[in-house]
């Protein structure tokens, strides 16, 4: 049995619905890709020199995810390129690290 319930009745939308605040961000952590797909602009080779220099650290990428938190976001969305490429967020899950920071 399927229920339903109306957007005004959701806890998140309540939360947020008398508050300007940042319900969610997104973080792109690098412009390179492994892959060559056919619709995505991402053009960037996953060994590109240049492309890796500038991107964020991934204490300054933290810093940002703390002050979205801060503000109010209960969520984040890791894109790129391909998100995988950088070892210092492959295997250590962001939301861990700046919620128990």
């Amino acid at each position: 049995m399927t229920s339903t319930m109306a957007i005004q009745d959701f806890g998140l939308w309540k939360r947020f619905a008398q508050q300007r605040k940042p319900v969610g961000f997104d973080i792109e952590l690098t412009a390179r890709c492994n892959f060559d797909c056919r619709h995505c602009y991402i053009n960037r080779p996953s060994d590109d020199a240049v492309a890796r220099a500038t991107e964020l650290t991934r204490e300054e990428i933290l810093d940002i995810a703390r002050q979205a938190a801060a503000l109010g976001a209960v969520w984040c969305t890791l894109t790129g390129g391909e998100p995988l490429l950088r070892p210092d967020f492959a295997c250590d899950p962001i939301s861990r690290r700046f919620i128990s920071a």
